[in-house]
Order: C-alpha cells, then sequence, then structure tokens
C-alpha cells in the first residue's frame, strides 16, 4: 500500500530501485534520539561516530557478552538526566547540543516525554522543540522513535521539498528514506567516478 502510493505520487523510480522499504523503528526511543542529536552535533559520519563512542565509553553501562567489541550497552535516559552538562562538553559535545541532549533525557526520566510507538506526535514535537531539538531532527526521532509515517525528516531551507512532499502524505517518513537512499547512491556514485 505504501509502495503503492509513493509509486503513484512521484516516486516511483525510487520506489522500485527499493521496493519495501521500511523506516527503522528502535527499542529504546532515548537511543534513537541521543545518536539523532550527535549526527547533527557531528561534521561527518566519522566525527559522529568517534563521538557517539565516546559517549558511549563514558555512559553506558558495561556489559559482558563474551565479544571484545561489544561491552558497553547505548546510555539510557536516566544515566545522561543524571549527568552534568560539562560532562558531555568534555567529550567533544558542543555545549548548546550538551544541554539539548541532557534536557532531552530529564524529560524522558521524568515521564512527560514518551518516545515511543503510540505516543502522541503532536505532544512529542512540541515538547522536543520547547527543548530546543531542529525541526529536522524532531522529525526524524518522530519517525524513528514514534513509529510516525507521515514525519518527514529533511532540512528543507527553500520549502519546495516539503510543499511537493504533500503528495507523499501520509506516508512521508518512507518517501523520506528512499530520498535519502538515492543521496547517499549519488554521493558514493560521485566518490568512486573521483576515483
Amino acid at each position: 500500500m505504501i509502495d503503492a502510493h509513493l509509486a503513484k505520487s512521484g516516486l516511483g523510480r525510487h520506489v522500485h530501485a527499493h521496493p519495501g522499504l521500511r523506516v527503522p523503528g528502535a527499542l529504546d526511543g532515548f537511543d534513537v534520539a541521543l545518536r539523532v542529536l550527535l549526527r547533527h552535533a557531528s561534521r561527518s559520519q566519522t566525527a559522529y561516530e568517534s563521538l557517539a563512542w565516546r559517549v558511549t565509553a563514558a555512559l553506558g553501562d558495561p556489559i559482558d557478552v563474551g565479544l571484545p567489541s561489544l561491552h558497553r550497552l547505548a546510555p539510557d535516559a536516566r544515566r545522561v538526566a543524571g549527568t552534568d552538562v560539562h560532562v558531555l562538553v568534555s567529550l567533544g559535545v558542543h555545549e548548546r547540543d550538551a544541554s539539548i541532549i541532557v534536557e532531552l533525557a530529564r524529560a524522558i526520566a521524568a515521564g512527560p516525554l514518551r518516545l515511543e510507538p503510540g505516543a502522541d506526535p503532536s505532544h512529542v514535537s512540541r515538547e522536543l522543540a520547547s527543548i530546543g531539538v531542529d525541526e529536522a531532527s524532531a522529525a526524524l526521532i518522530l519517525a524513528r522513535a514514534v513509529a510516525w509515517p507521515d514525519s518527514f525528516p529533511v532540512h528543507d531551507s527553500t520549502h519546495s521539498l516539503t510543499y511537493r512532499a504533500e503528495r507523499w502524505r501520509p506516508w512521508r517518513a518512507y518517501a523520506a528514506m528512499h530520498l535519502r537512499l538515492e543521496a547517499t547512491s549519488a554521493v558514493r556514485a560521485a566518490k568512486v567516478r573521483a576515483g
């Protein structure tokens, strides 16, 4: 049904390339939100991976599963909520981003904010905005943590894409996944051509 709607709405080539594409979900909404915010705060994939590793190593609980490379759980909201902003800053997170992450963790740990399927997307969106989460990051959190299929997590400074995305409702999160895949493929192809 989703593929058929998006194909009729101008994304036929994308749907044909990736039939059945779905928006990834999450076991823990805070984990998704933390990763989205750390990625937003990073200038590159390498910088993001390094930053996420430092935050996880410092704030994630230890775990022993017999694999040397898997020895920490992702930090949970309660642990981050009890952390001082300066701890995140010392790990390389910019102060403004660190403040947002700690405030988000506190809102989740205290209970007024639920990042899980079935949560009211309007309420979550308002809460994320009040904490200072930018619109594109909030939309990505809504799509992945709240499983809101009409969330449109893209930066669109001209608003032309947002206008075109109206025809993809109520499946804009899926359309965004198709567009992101196409952009990623184009970047990889350009790197291969550049040699």
